[in-house]
């Protein structure tokens, strides 16, 4: 299958970490669990809000950041799927988040250098618009960019103080579409696509059962 995976605040701590310099800046005390929607810049002191995009190309947010791609790496190791990163990140930021990233998935892989650099650059793609982008399952940590309207995507959510309500209400409201899978630990990803393949493999077998029962007997009314 064909997965595409958010970077920020999936794959690392990149809110967590604007918010610690941010706070030691301005004087603040923003507490990352009081990040209740989705744009950072609306818990913070005016003065600040011009400048704040400036803290996503920090060196001092990005030498905070911890990283935990320990479960994608598992993933492409097995390399039964192709695992896209697809980012927002504006460009004068890209090649950084780029570097940042290839370090972090070659110091757990037991890849080569060489291999996971040749992986992550066929397979890192920069999208404002992510609805652009075609894939079986989206993991992504914002409801915006999640394929709800697609019956043949599967959604993965990254719970965050900013998503967890919203998603717990789309869930509850739209019993007939497919549901929001909700995923308050990003190592359980490779057990929760291991599901969906089983059940797309299920699917996909009742499908070809009716095909092949319609084609002899006809349909029944």
């Amino acid at each position: 299958m064909t997965i595409g995976v958010d970077i920020d605040n999936v794959l690392n701590s990149l809110c967590e970490s604007v918010l610690e310099v941010y706070n030691s800046d301005s004087g603040d005390n923003v507490q990352f669990n009081e990040i209740l929607n989705y744009g950072i810049e609306q818990y913070i002191k005016p003065a600040w809000r011009t400048k704040f995009w400036e803290y996503f190309g920090d060196e001092r947010v990005w030498d905070r950041i911890v990283w935990r791609v320990d479960w994608v790496v598992k993933l492409i190791e097995a390399g039964e799927h192709d695992i896209y990163f697809v980012t927002a990140t504006h460009p004068e930021y890209a090649g950084n988040k780029f570097n940042q990233l290839l370090k972090a998935l070659i110091s757990v892989s037991t890849k080569s250098n060489k291999e996971m650099k040749d992986y992550l650059k066929s397979h890192f793609v920069l999208l404002e618009n992510k609805h652009l982008f075609k894939a079986d399952i989206i993991i992504d940590d914002y409801i915006e960019n999640l394929h709800l309207e697609k019956e043949d995507v599967y959604n993965i959510l990254v719970s965050k103080p900013w998503n967890i309500k919203w998603a717990n209400r789309y869930n509850a409201t739209y019993l007939e579409r497919q549901r929001i899978i909700i995923c308050d630990d990003t190592g359980d990803i490779p057990k929760i696509i291991e599901a969906i393949r089983n059940n797309k493999k299920s699917c996909e077998l009742k499908t070809k059962r009716k095909e092949l029962w319609t084609r002899k007997w006809g349909n029944i009314t």
